[in-house]
C-alpha cells in the first residue's frame, strides 16, 4: 500500500508540471558554434553466444553541428549534410521557432528552440 501512494505521489508532482498548451513564435536566433564531425569507421571486439571472438565495423556518417541561442535557451541542432551549415556564420541571427509551454494558469513550464 504504501508503495502505491509513492506512486501516487510521484505521478501528481510529474503531472502538475506538464504542459496544458504551447505557443510557438519565430525569432532570431544567434549561430553560437558551428562544429563538423568527419565520419569515421570504428572496430569493436566481441564475444558471441559461443565464446568466440568477433570483431564488428561501425561506420559513423558525418555530421554537421549549428548551436543556436535564443533569450538564455541553446540548442544544437545535427545534420546529416551541409546545406545548413554553409548557409549561416557564428555571430548572425537564424529565424528559429520558440515553443512554449503553458499550464493551465497561462505560466510558463517549458521553452524550447526548433527549425522552422
Amino acid at each position: 500500500m504504501r508503495s502505491k501512494l509513492m506512486v501516487l505521489a510521484v505521478l501528481l508532482v510529474t503531472l502538475t508540471g506538464c504542459a496544458e498548451r504551447y505557443e510557438t513564435t519565430t525569432v532570431e536566433a544567434v549561430v553560437v558554434d558551428k562544429e563538423y564531425d568527419k565520419a569515421e569507421k570504428k572496430t569493436k571486439t566481441y564475444k558471441d553466444s559461443e565464446g568466440k571472438t568477433k570483431t564488428k565495423t561501425e561506420i559513423i556518417p558525418e555530421e554537421w553541428e549549428v548551436t543556436v541561442e535564443y533569450d538564455g535557451i541553446e540548442k544544437e541542432f545535427e545534420f546529416r549534410n551541409d546545406d545548413f551549415y554553409d548557409s549561416v556564420e557564428v555571430g548572425k541571427t537564424v529565424p528559429v521557432e520558440l515553443r512554449t509551454g503553458l499550464d493551465k494558469e497561462g505560466k510558463v513550464v517549458s521553452r524550447s528552440l526548433q527549425l522552422p
